[in-house]
């Protein structure tokens, strides 16, 4: 794998499935990083560890190379942002979910904040939404809301 075209999805084989997906599809060499709960979709390469964890995170991804970076806040700690963010030459994405709001300001990352859908029926985003907006920023790293998000009710 060519370091110039890889790509390291935190949260591969979870919400950012889709996302694994679509950039394999574009050709790109892709790393997933997952708990090894769910398999990675095929054709990801496979890092199993719980990003949470900051130093096992820093042992897992020592000998990997990878330019951009797509992760899911959900499965990471400010730790484990701070790790990937010294090792991500290009852009990382920090997909945020509304108990987020504010977090991570201190790293220099392209961001996703999840807001709620304003359907009470379906209230959260798909994968695949979330995945097609996150690889959005990925492109044009304009950071982006997708959904509504209520500062006055974090977490809603």
């Amino acid at each position: 794998m060519s370091p110039g075209r890889v790509v390291l999805v935190v949260g591969a084989s979870g919400v950012l499935r889709p996302a694994a997906e679509i950039l394999r599809d574009r050709g790109r060499a892709v790393v997933g990083v997952g708990r090894g709960v769910h398999p990675m979709p095929s054709g990801v390469a496979a890092v199993v560890v719980d990003a949470r964890d900051a130093g096992a995170l820093r042992d897992a991804v020592a000998p990997l190379r990878w330019v951009d970076a797509v992760v899911y806040s959900g499965a990471m700690s400010e730790g484990s942002l701070a790790v990937l963010q010294e090792r991500t030459p290009g852009r990382t994405v920090h997909v945020r979910t509304l108990t987020d709001v504010g977090s991570g300001d201190r790293y220099a990352l392209s961001r996703l904040q999840l807001g709620r859908t304003g359907d009470d029926a379906r209230p959260w985003h798909s994968p695949q939404e979330i995945s097609v907006a996150a690889l959005a920023v990925l492109d044009d790293g304009v950071d982006r809301v997708l959904g509504i998000v209520d500062p006055r009710r974090p977490g809603s």
